[in-house]
């Protein structure tokens, strides 16, 4: 993942901002624009305290975009919780233009955010670039018009039929976005993510120590990526959960298949990644 330096303009006023930015709570700008080139990304830090119930939470389109979030806490908490921030990071995951709000709020259903911020990236790449920011958002489109080209011809009909099959996964199966976090009970059937060669992924599974409920590896294909997986107990802040590294090595597709538990109330996870 390349690290920049990048220029951003806030809405409430102007300025050369560099990666990893602090905001405190009392100066969040309502939104900030950034240009981006594909497979750059921002980082930024917003002030956060966890002991009032708050956090920031991002909402985006995860065809688009990327987007993690660590909340972090101080080692040495004051005595109201002060000194705990949000580290973000936005990457764009296409050649489209986007935005990502955050949104600083409590976890109750329908709650109002105390504070909110719109980040605008537009992102940039030439020709084919502009081309894409187009077919993304009706990227199902193109299956339908490759079909009805060639009526008259059913043998290649059957052979453009084919390739697209995975376009139409692609909508069903949900992306996996770096550094995120799934609990126990909310793991989704299947993935899917694209990666480069040498580029990684982040995940975690929650765990249940407790049950003797560890996640594993059941089956991959080991020359089209590595996998590393370690157990972190948790502790008072964190509940345990499997830290799963995915790094891609050559091109290809390949289907990891996760398990945990055993017999009947196995619980699994098939992640499909794409290297190009």
């Amino acid at each position: 993942m390349k690290k920049i330096f990048i220029c951003l303009s806030a809405v409430l006023f102007a300025g050369c901002l560099q990666a990893d930015t602090f905001f405190s709570l009392a100066k969040v700008p309502s939104a900030l624009n950034a240009t981006l080139a594909p497979h750059q990304d921002i980082d930024l830090m917003l002030e956060e305290n966890g002991s009032a119930g708050y956090a920031w939470k991002a909402f985006y389109d995860p065809r688009l975009c990327s987007v993690s979030i660590e909340h972090k806490r101080p080692e040495y908490a004051t005595p109201d919780g002060a000194g705990g921030y949000a580290k973000i990071e936005i990457e764009p995951v296409s050649a489209a233009s986007f935005s990502v709000t955050l949104n600083y709020v409590t976890n109750q259903q329908n709650a109002v955010p105390l504070k909110s911020m719109k980040v605008n990236v537009t992102v940039t790449g030439g020709v084919a670039a502009a081309a894409s920011v187009h077919t993304v958002p009706s990227a199902p489109a193109p299956v339908v018009a490759t079909a009805q080209q060639v009526p008259s011809a059913p043998a290649p009909v059957a052979a453009a039929a084919q390739p697209v099959q995975p376009s139409v996964n692609s909508v069903q199966i949900p992306f996996l976005i770096d550094d995120q976090a799934f609990r126990f009970d909310s793991v989704p059937a299947a993935l899917q993510t694209n990666l480069f060669i040498g580029q990684d992924i982040d995940f975690d599974l929650e765990e249940k120590p407790g049950e003797n409920i560890y996640w594993r590896v059941v089956k991959y294909d080991p020359s089209i990526c590595r996998i590393e997986i370690d157990h972190d107990r948790g502790g008072f802040w964190k509940r345990p959960k499997a830290e799963i590294e995915i790094k891609a090595l050559r091109r290809g597709t390949t289907t990891i298949e996760f398990a945990a538990g055993t017999g009947a109330a196995v619980k699994t996870l098939r992640c499909i990644v794409t290297v190009q």
